[in-house]
């Protein structure tokens, strides 16, 4: 691994595909002057990693290769990370913003692919209250989309956003988008009885993960209820060459690629840093994952 050592901390980078002597550069310029004063503390012991670019057990042993103070993950998603193996002490975040723009901007894209003729009163739905559906239900409303943001346990409308916590009532939307993490709570969550309910001719964008849909029910039903869908991810991911969703004319595939921004690959970095400074500064840091939100 690559390591960054300063008075206050050493930073160990566990990247595969990314270009982690780029991460490592931008952290280090990021905190070329900083001075802490931690007195009688020894340094804070960090690791920073790319947790979809290893194995289950690959991302275990690095946790388990020593006694972390803070483990950063790169990705916003942290279901193929060991979680509960992340002794209670070390505090472990995710990217927490810099992936909002991007994917709000690639779903908006989508949408407005499907209705070319803009979305002003249209019925659109968001699964997940996140930072990005959050972002997302906001540009959808100024847009003039009637918006319902489905999340655990609110109902109500608050700020002109109509809020369930029913799967139902997303019945009748024209659109619909999902921007949650994965659980075991919500494996599947579009299933055969959504679809065969869902409004004829919706659109689903999923950026979410290729779990939350049930893909035999959308093979089978989709040209019945005119299921029109944009899966930028699937499972498997990508999906093998003869898989029928890859020849459904109503079907779009992308390949993982909702979270780019334009040529920065690593622009996840503003993440780490803001959290070290928090760190630093004795504040908690953003983006906590806890035991208890793991599938």
């Amino acid at each position: 691994m690559l390591t960054s050592t300063f008075d206050f901390c050493t930073v160990n980078y566990a990247f595969v595909d990314t270009d982690g002597a780029d991460v490592k550069t931008r952290v280090e310029h990021a905190f070329a002057k900083t001075r802490v004063a931690r007195e009688g503390l020894a340094p804070l012991q960090i690791l920073f990693i790319a947790p979809h670019e290893y194995s289950w057990q690959e991302n275990l042993a690095l946790v388990q290769s020593r006694q972390w103070d803070w483990i950063h993950l790169s990705s916003a998603g942290y279901d193929f990370f060991p979680v509960k193996d992340v002794p209670k002490e070390t505090f472990l975040t995710r990217t927490f913003s810099a992936y909002d723009e991007p994917i709000t901007e690639y779903v908006l894209r989508e949408i407005l692919r499907f209705s070319p003729r803009g979305i002003l009163g249209t019925d659109i739905g968001v699964i997940g209250f996140g930072n990005i559906g959050k972002n997302l239900a906001k540009v959808l409303q100024l847009l003039g989309a009637n918006v319902t943001v489905l999340r655990q346990q609110t109902r109500g409308c608050f700020n002109g956003i109509n809020h369930t916590d029913r799967l139902s009532d997303l019945y009748q939307c024209d659109q619909l988008a999902l921007t949650l993490p994965l659980t075991a709570d919500n494996t599947g969550l579009l299933g055969r009885e959504f679809f065969q309910q869902c409004k004829p001719g919706i659109n689903i964008i999923n950026v979410s993960r290729g779990e939350h849909i049930d893909q035999d029910a959308l093979v089978q039903l989709s040209a019945e209820r005119k299921i029109h869908a944009c899966l930028d991810v699937s499972t498997p991911e990508p999906l093998p060459a003869g898989h029928p969703l890859r020849t459904m004319k109503n079907i779009r595939l992308t390949e993982h690629i909702a979270w780019q921004n334009g040529d920065d690959e690593n622009y996840f970095i503003r993440d780490f840093i803001k959290n070290l400074l928090l760190i630093l500064g004795s504040e908690p840091p953003e983006g906590r994952i806890y035991k208890a939100e793991t599938k």
